[in-house]
């Protein structure tokens, strides 16, 4: 019974803080927040302890049971909704990118910090795959079927491809 009491008591304070903006429990409330995090931006000590209970809570195997368990749940919700015709997340993600496609149409300085963007990236990319993209090509290049690439060449290339030989002799032979 009292238990009831001391929970039905609660729940009329809640109520009452938060039908009152003014209500003295939400300045006290904001000076203990304000208060709280000064600490843990000063103390170290404070900053040890919420660091620890943090590692304690989520070392806890119902944390990683939760977290995972809910890893698992929202993957399935995601799967499920992409591959179904009517995808709340595809219809999302079309409204999210047909925005930014405007956004972008009237924002000139975006795109060319974007382009700028992606030149740097992308160089830098070219800069660091360069050796590794000569040895693919080297090794599609010794893959190759002679004959088939002769044919292919003259599929493609036709009757003019006698002139290049021709020229090639001409040349070769100056």
């Amino acid at each position: 019974y009292l238990l009831k009491k001391i929970v039905a008591s609660a729940g009329s304070l809640l109520d009452e803080v938060r039908a009152d903006p003014d209500h003295p429990m939400r300045a006290e409330f904001d000076r203990f927040a304000q208060g709280f995090i000064e600490k843990l931006r000063t103390s170290k000590q404070y900053a040890k302890r919420a660091e620890k209970l943090k590692r304690d809570f989520l070392a806890r195997p119902e944390v990683k049971g939760l977290a995972g368990d809910m890893w698992a749940s929202l993957s399935q919700f995601i799967e499920q909704d992409a591959k179904a015709p009517n995808s709340v997340i595809r219809a999302h993600l079309a409204n999210m990118f047909v925005e930014v496609g405007r956004h972008l149409a009237g924002d000139a300085q975006i795109r060319a910090d974007m382009n700028q963007g992606f030149v740097v990236a992308l160089a830098s990319f070219v800069e660091s795959q360069k050796s590794g993209v000569s040895t693919f090509i080297a090794d599609q290049v010794k893959r190759w079927d002679l004959a088939q690439l002769t044919r292919l060449i003259e599929m493609n290339i036709g009757k003019d491809l006698q002139y290049i030989r021709f020229n090639g002799m001409i040349i070769g032979g100056l």
